[in-house]
């Protein structure tokens, strides 16, 4: 993909297929889309560009150390109407509740690396971003330093159904969802297109659910 080389796959979701790559001698994690731009019809196509570029413009400046680090957003094959893929570091570690089901952590442990995770979602609410999409799968614990990691920050908002005028969407796990957000998915709003005001209490909730 580009240059870089495909060592494996790591897993897939939503949006796309997460790969371990390898460049330059280094190893990094490419999320490459499932979904084409070409593919994307013209009516949304301008609204997922924008949206696309803004939320990686955001997720580049954020520097924690506990949260990934993104280094760059591309399309492949072509840049016009290829497949989105995101390179990030890649994290050696096992997801929250794995390393809490293979290590037997206490539960002063448990307790630090959970304040961990709440202070880097803490420092990206303070920079006016929010995650939306708060789990075990999205946080790792990293395997040589014991070191929470957050990731996947939906980047992407997979289009799950049309209206008359316009592809609506939703984030996150259902889950994990809070109440204000669950009702929003049923709601007027949601089916005329309007999007969900998102605070910082939405992410906070599914973090208090993982917790």
């Amino acid at each position: 993909v580009g240059p870089y080389e495909i060592v494996d796959l790591v897993g897939s979701g939503g949006f796309g297929s997460l790969y371990r790559v390898r460049r330059d001698e280094k190893t990094y994690a490419l999320k490459l889309a499932h979904v084409r731009m070409a593919d994307v019809c013209a009516e949304d196509r301008g609204d997922r560009e924008e949206r696309l570029d803004r939320e990686i413009a955001a997720l580049k400046t954020l520097r924690h150390p506990n949260i990934v680090r993104v280094h760059c957003f591309e399309r492949w094959p072509d840049l016009e109407e290829g497949y989105p893929y995101l390179v990030m570091d890649f994290v050696e570690g096992h997801r929250l509740y794995d390393w809490r089901r293979q290590t037997s952590p206490s539960l002063k442990r448990i307790c630090e690396v959970m304040a961990k995770v709440a202070e880097a979602v803490d420092y990206i609410h303070r920079l006016g971003h929010f995650h939306r999409d708060l789990k075990s799968e999205n946080i790792l614990v990293r395997r040589a330093d014991g070191e929470p990691i957050i990731v996947d920050f939906g980047i992407a908002r997979p289009l799950v159904s049309h209206t008359v005028t316009r592809a609506q969407t939703t984030l996150g796990t259902i889950s994990h969802y809070a109440p204000e957000y669950a009702a929003w998915t049923t709601s007027k709003d949601f089916f005329e297109g309007r999007q969900f005001e998102w605070k910082a209490t939405t992410d906070l909730h599914s973090l208090g659910y993982v917790f």
